[in-house]
């Protein structure tokens, strides 16, 4: 819900003409959904599956 409200705030931004609150806004969204995307890429407790290794028959 917070992403919606950061994307609104945006767009009324650019709308307002206040570009450089826009672009403030638009980092901040990019940088909450890469944290999404990478947490689990990062995370030390996620399990990491090699899928090269995983076809390999011996």
């Amino acid at each position: 819900m917070a992403d919606k409200k950061k994307l609104k705030d945006m767009l009324n931004s650019i709308v307002d003409k206040n570009d450089e609150q826009a672009q403030v806004l638009f980092h901040d969204y990019l940088e909450d959904k890469m944290r999404d995307v990478l947490k689990p890429v990062v995370d030390p407790e996620t399990e990491v599956v090699d899928d090269e290794d995983s076809t390999k028959k011996d």
